[in-house]
């Protein structure tokens, strides 16, 4: 995992340049901070790799990601980071982001445990999105 970092970083650098892009938001399953996570598909998370890779990503590049909004029910009451994290909220908010991002970068196949039905959805939105000619989308998908 740390060498997959280091080659997200490679490449994101290379597309910020292409790009112009100042704005990285980056959509994960894996938990961005203590065991806080929105999905359950990390079940068995090593320090070792997964938490390195993080770090390495965090050390590197300035990204934002649903942590940096602060959560409000339906009331506009703050809630609380855990049951926001559980609410199923962020991976609707990182869905509505990545589908409507300029430049979409999903993992290569040595960097991930499989094809995601969630990266495949916003994929499909996106492919819809460019037939369109929705102005601001760049691409489908790439690897990184």
């Amino acid at each position: 995992m740390p060498k997959c970092a280091e080659k997200l970083i490679s490449r994101l650098e290379d597309l910020k340049k292409v790009y112009n892009t100042k704005n990285i938001y980056f959509a994960t399953d894996y938990p961005l901070k203590d065991s806080l996570r929105q999905s359950f598909s990390f079940h068995d998370i090593k320090q070792e790799y997964h938490g390195k890779a993080i770090d390495i990503l965090r050390d590197n590049i300035n990204f934002f990601s649903w942590f940096n909004f602060t959560p409000t029910d339906q009331f506009g009451n703050n809630m609380n980071i855990k049951e926001f994290a559980l609410s199923g909220i962020p991976g609707i908010l990182d869905k509505i982001v990545c589908t409507r991002a300029k430049i979409f970068l999903i993992a290569p196949p040595e960097c991930r445990k499989k094809t995601s039905s969630y990266t495949s959805m916003i994929n499909s939105e996106r492919f819809d999105l460019m037939k369109a000619n929705v102005e601001g989308i760049e691409n489908i998908s790439l690897e990184w």
